[in-house]
């Protein structure tokens, strides 16, 4: 079920009492929401790129987050549809990757079998001998509230805590902050705490 932005008005309305009283809440939710996103929770799958012969990189997808954790895995699919295992990490990261391709040529490509995330870019090792389809599963950027909440139920109290936390912030209130502060990062915490990290392991 989803968190609506009435019941966070509502909440926030309730929570800082005189100190604030309106209806538009929009920078504080965000702020709030794009602080639980950084923590690697909310989900998506691209299947919009290709690479090529010595194509050495995909694009992060826009809205994945900026960190080298946040592509959890990609799994290439050859011309002749082929399926291939998740890429591995690639021992060594962006050092290793630079090293080993000094001496790559166009005739070296290959069927990639790791990956480097630096910069925004997923880099494939070896660079691809042929054509093959991507299927990029990544960690993503809470989008813009006014088109929807993406938290579930289970992050309610997170999200309006942070948002009673972040208008407080906003509002220069300095015993409304001390108040909502910590209560929003114990509830953080209790909600990294649930995170399943199964699917961190190939990145760490």
């Amino acid at each position: 079920m989803a968190i609506l932005k009435a019941d966070i008005l509502a909440f926030v309305n309730e929570a800082l009492e005189a100190a604030y009283s309106g209806t538009d809440l929009d920078v504080a939710i965000q702020l709030a929401l794009d602080d639980l996103a950084a923590m690697h929770v909310l989900k998506d799958e691209d299947t919009s790129q290709s690479a090529t012969l010595a194509t050495y990189s995909l694009d992060y997808p826009t809205d994945a987050l900026g960190t080298e954790q946040a592509i959890i895995s990609v799994v290439l699919t050859s011309s002749a549809g082929v399926r291939g295992a998740p890429l591995r990490h690639l021992p060594g990261g962006w050092r290793a990757y630079n090293e080993l391709m000094e001496a790559f040529s166009a005739s070296s490509g290959s069927v990639p079998a790791y990956k480097v995330c630096h910069d925004r870019k997923i880099w494939l090792y070896p660079a691809p001998d042929g054509t093959y389809t991507a299927d990029i599963w990544y960690y993503k950027n809470a989008q813009a509230v006014a088109l929807d909440i993406e938290f579930d139920d289970e992050w309610g109290k997170a999200v309006k805590y942070g948002s009673a936390y972040f208008k407080a912030l906003l509002q220069n209130s300095v015993n409304l902050l001390n108040l909502w502060r910590p209560l929003y990062m114990e509830e953080r915490e209790a909600c990294r705490l649930r995170i399943p990290r199964d699917v961190m392991l190939e990145n760490s």
